[in-house]
């Protein structure tokens, strides 16, 4: 980790080293659905997307939710894949694209589990010991197909629900087996595949989580749970966290009923700001990106300058303004079009 003591004023535009990658500041694209895949293959149309968002100076880019099978697709239409090897050569595009503006760029890869359109995949309670093992190999065949393609690292998703998410909460995963139960179990699959994305990856490529601060749900983890999971995923191997929130759970088939990412509906800017603190006062020493409706360069200075966050995810800002970390350095009094409402107005 680099630490470089800057004035207040520019701590979100200081470099930061995330393990081998250097970063010119401290602002990232958090993972973002775009739709632009109808095969789930890369084409014209995503590539010029990504190549806008790297001229926008970006400190670090995370794909959208990438599937590692077709049946952990959370959108059939537009998601992009990478369950196979003929998915390698479009996603070096996107590499290609960033780079190009001197920006680095992680793959996150998830399966959708209950979130899933297919009537085929993945609930929790459900899952076989085959199903495990198969599904933990989709991961690490994922890692190697994102490294082989060029990405600088990659990001596992476990947060709102999805999977992973489902499996390490208490909502989504009522297994008696050592799968389920208390937190430690809950969490010991997820620190499996880890361990397996390490040993293919090698020591030296970022492995970072999106993981629920909280789930605001009854019954799902709480922040002491998600310092629990955080630390044996670190034993595993995790070189760093993105701290959302919020859970999605499968009440009838194809339907969902949505805790959005948020603590409450009347959510301050940087709302997961104060989960990140916490976690820090509990001891974990990882480095920690923070998203929540971060919509100024205030509030991103306040995060980083307090200790809270490491780096700073934005997510719908940019869906309005791709342009928008650029603007706010040449301008640092500019906030965000996007109000962080449901229409990402």
């Amino acid at each position: 980790r680099l630490h470089i003591q800057e004035s207040s004023s520019r701590m979100s535009f200081s470099p930061f080293a995330l393990k081998n990658l250097r970063l010119k500041n401290r602002f990232v694209r958090s993972a973002t659905a775009e739709g632009m895949c109808p095969n789930g293959f890369v084409e014209d149309q995503l590539v010029a997307f990504y190549e806008n968002l790297a001229q926008g100076h970006l400190g670090l880019i995370i794909t959208s939710h990438t599937a590692v099978s077709l049946r952990g697709l959370a959108h059939i239409h537009g998601q992009m894949r990478i369950d196979s090897d003929d998915t390698i050569p479009g996603l070096h595009r996107l590499v290609e694209a960033c780079h190009k503006h001197e920006t680095p760029i992680l793959l996150q890869l998830a399966h959708a589990g209950p979130a899933a359109e297919n009537p085929l995949t993945l609930f929790p309670d459900y899952m076989t010991p085959d199903d495990f093992t198969r599904l933990r190999e989709e991961f690490v065949q994922g890692a190697r197909r994102a490294q082989e393609a060029g990405f600088d690292g990659i990001e596992l998703h476990a947060a709102h629900g999805y999977l992973f998410s489902q499996i390490l909460s208490g909502c989504g995963n009522h297994r008696t087996d050592g799968y389920g139960g208390s937190v430690e179990k809950r969490a010991s699959f997820v620190c499996e595949v880890m361990r397996g994305i390490r040993a293919q990856v090698g020591p030296e490529y970022p492995i970072v989580c999106k993981i629920n601060a909280e789930d605001f749900k009854e019954g799902g983890n709480t922040i002491g749970d998600t310092f629990t999971i955080l630390t044996m995923l670190q034993e595993a191997g995790l070189d760093a966290v993105e701290l959302s929130g919020g859970f999605q759970r499968l009440e009838v088939v194809s339907r969902l009923a949505i805790n959005p990412a948020r603590p409450s509906p009347d959510h301050p800017e940087g709302y997961h700001g104060p989960y990140a603190a916490e976690l820090r006062r509990l001891g974990l020493r990882i480095p920690m990106m923070v998203v929540g409706g971060i919509r100024s360069r205030e509030k991103a200075d306040e995060l980083v300058e307090s200790g809270a966050a490491d780096l700073v995810s934005i997510s719908r800002a940019l869906v309005c303004e791709p342009h928008f970390v650029a603007q706010i350095e040449a301008d640092p009094k500019k906030t965000a079009k996007c109000v962080s409402n449901a229409k990402m107005g």
